[in-house]
């Protein structure tokens, strides 16, 4: 994990940028009943529509009064809406290989009957869902500066996070954020998984496609990788 800040928090008070498929259900139980197992938290998440214009109607100020805040918002919107009290927040993400991700979202969406792009995408190959306009691209990048290229989204998330994972290396990451909170935690549970059988994929054409849809994803990727190679998590 990487920290870009070090800062002591005497409230728990935490951010999470949840990008789909990044084992987000696993560390929201994992915040849930670890780092709040003694408090009741005032919890607010964003994952569909209608929790999105709850949000969005939503005051900085009543933001602020939360425990927790996290979803498929991007850090941007969060920190415009929370205004000085974004600050009082531990801010964090994780980061997958953007081909790994786009596998297990196609997946994911496949065995999903009620995901809202079911209907669309179970007549699609991995491939021409990816090359689609219903494939969400450099979806990665944007959760953190909407519209943004990787070179902006890199300098605002060194700027704006505290904190950022990887989905590779998951397993060091309860008790790193643990730590911060001085709480102990357990390893992370196996919630929302997509049954996905990678053979029967062939990588080398999703690399390939992804590394012309998700371009911008893979920069930030691959620069925050390589950082993180020189960091002991």
């Amino acid at each position: 994990m990487l920290f870009f800040k070090n800062r002591d928090f005497t409230d728990k008070k935490i951010l999470f940028i949840h990008i789909p498929k990044s084992a987000g259900q696993s560390i929201l139980h994992m915040i849930r009943f670890d780092i709040f197992r003694d408090i009741n938290p005032k919890w607010l998440y964003v994952g569909n529509p209608t929790e999105a214009n709850n949000f969005s109607s939503t005051s900085g100020k009543d933001l602020a009064d939360h425990n927790f805040l996290g979803g498929h918002v991007s850090l941007e919107i969060f920190k415009r809406k929370l205004g000085d009290n974004f600050s009082s927040f531990f801010s964090f993400s994780i980061l997958r290989n953007p081909t790994d991700r786009a596998i297990s979202l196609y997946s994911y969406i496949l065995s999903n009957t009620d995901h809202y792009q079911h209907t669309e995408v179970k007549g699609l190959s991995l491939i021409d869902y990816i090359y689609s306009d219903i494939y969400p691209r450099n979806h990665q990048c944007h959760l953190f500066l909407q519209n943004s290229s990787a070179t902006e989204a890199i300098e605002y998330m060194e700027n704006n996070l505290d904190a950022l994972g990887f989905y590779e290396n998951l397993e060091c990451f309860p008790a790193l954020l643990g730590n911060k909170f001085g709480v102990i935690t357990n390893a992370l549970p196996f919630v929302n998984v997509a049954p996905i059988r990678l053979d029967s994929f062939n990588r080398g054409d999703i690399e390939k496609a992804v590394l012309t849809i998700d371009s911008e994803d893979n920069i930030v990727y691959e620069y925050f990788r390589k950082f993180r190679s020189s960091n002991v998590d």
